[in-house]
């Protein structure tokens, strides 16, 4: 505690722990905490003083300082040349200033002046938004224990043999990663938002502390950057790191005005799971989402190579890809456990536009998921969607490379579809977590869904109240250089919109009920003409109060 701050008075070496500072008058220890709360409390008497400022640390018994306080909110998180993005090494914590400090032994630089008036009188002020890269905290309503647990908790989903689900940040108090361009904190215009996952092994520093993933897609595109801890490095987006990813994007909107329209989702390796997890269970909340080197939550996955493989073969590939196709395809035997397969879902991102980068050589997601990516967005019924393909790329290149160039250029027209016309939505209530307020339900204007089995189920329902709507999908492949070679396909749809007709037609496989909005659909005060295939017993609840029962098989009629 410095009394007079300002003036050069005392200071020097604190004594019991092993750091020194500048022009302190007291230093006060307190060694007797509750384990049980993790709390460690100091009692002092207040200082007969105006201002005073001061300074804490928490040491191990022997002296060694494990945490500087009042360190304030740019503590640093180096990028290190991309390779400690996915290692748990130098820089990929938000300690770089502290690590310096401590490593010469002098503090100085972290404190915190207090008026004794507004101590006293709980004083508090709101702090100016700031914009650059820094760490915020929020309050979670889903705590998992106490403190940092290592090893963590097990999950719920497994994970395989690598990098198997675990938890490690238990408490309430949950950080993220941050990074916001200073067009951001301007009124005018909204900036939006993009949640970057990061991988396995990695953190909420991870990939957003980079120059050019901050200046493509934050500065150029006007967008705040958000990477969640996830509960720690091996959380894989579900569960308690589903719901952490929740929270923080709600925190982030309750902070900065970010434009609704312009939410996205990416993620990289683990994160890229948690990307296409994201964009195709709750696709009403993004305007798109990007998947690098995305694990599909199974490593069995292999397509029917030979129709996709012969078609990026054409781009010139095939001394290249050929071979490591052959020898990654041979060596997969081991499955995952748990998640749920992405690859299912694609057809859920009808409405989501989507770009996925791949490398040939990953030695950790193997090529036959990204080719089983490919198929599934191929096959599925008018995507729009950028699939790239790097022969020499592994499992870091796009990382050590920090390029982002074609994927940002990309995404930028991107903008949230909000009341389509048509919603194919497929959920599995198995990959519900009722305990953390987790469930896969809804999409648009469909809600309440209920499975009448605990399986897979899907709904594929026009409504054509607003509008018709007449779609027409091409794809064409696609080539470049960029960070290093690739070749890909393009899956795009164009839209001619036609009358209002107050229709409701499609199918609902394993569906019991649901929701529709008619102020969404445009089908309120009027009546509906209803034409729907359902493979067994079903209700719709409208929101005006009509409901409509359904029998295995073609139904068709007017409510």
């Amino acid at each position: 505690m410095d009394l007079d701050p300002g003036q050069s008075t005392g200071g020097g070496h604190w004594g019991r722990v092993d750091v020194s500072s500048e022009d302190w008058d007291q230093v006060h220890f307190q060694d007797n905490g509750n384990p049980d709360t993790n709390e460690l409390v100091l009692t002092l008497p207040s200082p007969a003083a105006d201002s005073y400022r001061l300074q804490a640390v928490v040491a191990q018994a022997d002296g060694t300082v494990m945490n500087v306080a009042f360190r304030g909110i740019h503590e640093g998180a180096s990028a290190d040349g991309g390779v400690n993005q996915v290692l748990p090494a130098a820089g990929n914590w938000w300690d770089d200033r502290q690590a310096e400090a401590l490593g010469r032994g002098d503090i100085t630089e972290f404190g915190l002046t207090i008026e004794e008036q507004d101590f006293e009188t709980r004083r508090s002020d709101d702090i100016e938004l700031p914009s650059g890269f820094y760490q915020r905290v929020y309050t979670s309503d889903y705590p998992l224990g106490e403190g940092v647990a290592i090893p963590g908790v097990n999950g719920r989903d497994g994970g395989g043999t690598f990098c198997g689900q675990s938890f490690n940040y238990l408490g309430k108090y949950q950080p993220y990663g941050i990074y916001v361009p200073e067009s951001a904190v301007e009124p005018e215009p909204e900036p939006g938002m993009m949640v970057v996952m990061h991988g396995c092994e990695a953190n909420h520093a991870s990939q957003i502390n980079q120059g050019n993933m901050q200046q493509r897609f934050g500065d150029a595109l006007n967008r705040i950057l958000v990477s969640p801890l996830g509960r720690g490095p091996y959380g894989f987006y579900t569960g308690p790191s589903e719901r952490d990813v929740l929270d923080v994007m709600e925190d982030v909107q309750g902070t900065y005005p970010v434009n609704p329209k312009q939410m996205f989702a990416s993620g990289y390796s683990m994160g890229g799971y948690g990307a296409l997890h994201f964009a195709t269970h709750y696709p009403d909340r993004f305007a798109g989402m990007v998947n690098w080197v995305g694990y599909t939550g199974d490593l069995l996955n292999i397509p029917e190579v030979a129709p996709v493989v012969d078609e990026l073969l054409e781009q010139g590939t095939e001394l290249v890809l050929r071979p490591i196709l052959g020898e990654i395809l041979g060596s997969i035997t081991t499955p995952a456990e748990g998640f749920a397969n992405v690859v299912n879902y694609v057809g859920n991102l009808r409405h989501v536009p989507s770009a996925h980068l791949y490398a040939a050589a990953d030695q950790l997601v193997h090529v036959s998921e990204a080719l089983a990516i490919a198929q599934r967005l191929s096959a599925a019924e008018n995507l729009d969607y950028n699939f790239y393909l790097h022969p020499v790329a592994e499992h870091l290149t796009f990382l050590v490379l920090d390029d982002w160039r074609k994927e940002a250029l990309v995404s930028a027209d991107w903008v949230l579809e909000e009341r389509p016309v048509k919603v194919v939505y497929t959920f599995d209530p198995t990959f519900d977590y009722p305990e953390f307020d987790i469930k896969h339900d809804s999409a648009y204007w469909i809600s309440n869904l209920v499975a009448r089995e605990s399986t897979a189920a899907r709904v594929e329902l026009n409504s054509s109240g607003c509008r018709s709507l007449t779609e027409e999908a091409s794809s064409e492949l696609t080539g470049g250089l960029d960070p290093v070679p690739w070749s890909g396909t393009r899956g795009e749809v164009t839209e001619q919109q036609g009358p209002a007709s107050s229709g409701l037609t499609g199918t609902l496989e394993n569906v019991g009920s649901a929701t529709i909005d008619v102020d969404d659909t445009c089908l309120a005060d009027m009546p509906i003409y209803y034409r729907i295939e359902s493979d067994g017993d079903a209700s719709i609840t409208f929101s005006d109060g009509r409901t409509l029962t359904l029998e295995e098989g073609l139904q068709e009629g007017v409510l």
